[in-house]
């Protein structure tokens, strides 16, 4: 939400961020803030066949390669904020498709691609200890630079659509009253996932019962409010997040994060369910 407020400001548009919480507690702060590049920059294209083939070509290749040309612009975005990502890891890149038949196939177009795992430096200015965090901080410090208004424990309820069916702005809720925020060029949503919703998780996780780590905050309501106005989900069958199993006398889980192939994840039933060896080996079959 900052880094769009940042960007809409820079290209002239008078902004206002609402923010649910009282104190801002994002998931970027809770996270490690590592971001994977294709080593070379040149390599976009390949690297755009690579998310391509392991979308299973679900996502349309337009969308992906938007994603793709705006990942590779990241470096330089941070660049001018006055912070630079710093190589944390070379994770590799596998050129099979696991296929749900239990077969693999080839990814020619990613043949020889190089990837780099990136977190954003420590400085003195951010010594935070995640780089979720440090770039939280970045985004903040930003944003304080600038006259873009921040409305702190202002939870928006409802899109509101004008006559012709555009969305003309949000209705939220500010110090127990409704107000109606009027938006002049659009409103951008960023309103988190649902993990600490227990009927939507239910209905769209596969593990019962999970939990969750991040803001409490998140509770499906941007989903509910694009869903009232027209809007369908996409890709609600996947799930990412590291493994910590909860054992009924603490509060926290205990992650688990072993990337070798001396170690397999089962689950209760004895069953597999991830590729150990791969650095997303926390993302569910």
């Amino acid at each position: 939400g900052g880094a769009a407020a940042i960007t809409a400001h820079e290209n002239g548009a008078s902004v206002i961020l609402l923010e649910k919480s009282a104190v801002p507690t994002p998931n970027s702060r809770c996270s490690a803030g590592n971001q994977i590049y294709p080593k070379d920059p040149k390599d976009k294209d390949k690297f755009a066949e690579y998310v391509y083939a392991i979308s299973y070509g679900t996502v349309e290749r337009e969308t992906v390669e938007a994603f793709v040309d705006g990942l590779v612009q990241n470096p330089d975005w941070y660049r001018k904020m006055g912070d630079e990502l710093e190589v944390f890891f070379f994770p590799p890149v596998s050129c099979s498709l696991y296929i749900p038949d239990k077969t693999y196939s080839k990814i020619p177009e990613a043949e020889g691609l190089q990837l780099e795992l990136r977190c954003l430096k420590q400085t003195e200015d951010f010594p935070q200890h995640s780089g979720g965090d440090r770039v939280w901080h970045l985004i903040d410090q930003q944003i304080k630079k600038t006259d873009i208004k921040v409305m702190l424990a202002t939870q928006a309820k409802e899109l509101v659509k004008n006559e012709k069916g555009e969305i003309a702005g949000v209705i939220a809720e500010s110090e127990g009253k409704n107000i109606f925020i009027k938006a002049n060029k659009g409103v951008i949503m960023t309103c988190g996932g649902f993990e600490f919703d227990e009927a939507l998780k239910w209905d769209n996780l596969s593990p019962k019962p999970i939990y969750a780590f991040g803001n409490p905050d998140n509770t499906g309501d941007g989903i509910r409010m694009v869903q009232k106005i027209g809007a369908g989900l996409w890709h609600m069958t996947k799930q990412a997040t590291y493994l910590a199993p909860k054992v009924p006398e603490f509060e926290a889980g205990f992650v688990i994060n072993l990337l070798a192939s001396d170690f397999i994840y089962v689950d209760k039933c004895g069953g597999r369910w991830a590729d150990e060896t791969h650095i997303e080996c926390h993302e569910f079959w």
